[in-house]
């Protein structure tokens, strides 16, 4: 197996020890048994379990992102397309419920949080401009789409999570 691909079952079995036990229980003696390889096959690639957590982000975000906009350039009023836009982003928060509860388990390392709100300014981009293209269309009642924009991310991020877990 090459190293990207081995460096790929890593992370893709940390999820999975993740998912099963929580962030705090899981080890990285724990990952390396789930993945089958040596201890220092897992230090090649990552420092500690907490190393994980910002690839794993990255990964997340990137299918967000993939789906939102997908969902933004469709034809259609800008609202309708924003219901699309924030339907699609759900279901991906769906698939990656568990991935998700981890993330907000661990809260740990400035370079993860860095991520997460990189990922949220990513999204705010094409949504302020989905909603000030709704704004001008007279469609939504805003002052400033960049602030709205933002403000929607961060309520999203809280409610999916809260919906998906009770």
């Amino acid at each position: 197996m090459d190293r990207s691909a081995r460096r790929e079952q890593v992370l893709a079995c940390a999820v999975k020890v993740f998912s099963r036990k929580g962030y705090h229980a899981t080890t990285v003696s724990d990952i390396i048994a789930e993945a089958g390889v040596a201890r220092g096959t897992f230090y090649l690639y990552f420092k500690s379990k907490e190393q994980l957590l910002p690839h794993l982000r990255a990964e997340v975000l990137a299918e967000y992102m993939r789906v939102f906009e997908h969902a933004l350039s469709a034809k259609g009023p800008a609202d309708e397309r924003l219901s699309k836009g924030i339907a699609a982003v759900y279901r991906a928060v769906r698939r990656h419920r568990q991935l998700v509860a981890v993330f907000r388990q661990a809260q740990s390392g400035e370079e993860t949080e860095r991520i997460w709100l990189e990922g949220r300014e990513t999204l705010a981009g094409p949504l302020a401009c989905l909603l000030e293209e709704g704004r001008d269309a007279g469609v939504l009642r805003l002052d400033e789409p960049r602030m709205a924009a933002h403000l929607v991310l961060a309520l999203l991020d809280d409610l999916f999570y809260e919906a998906l877990q009770y």
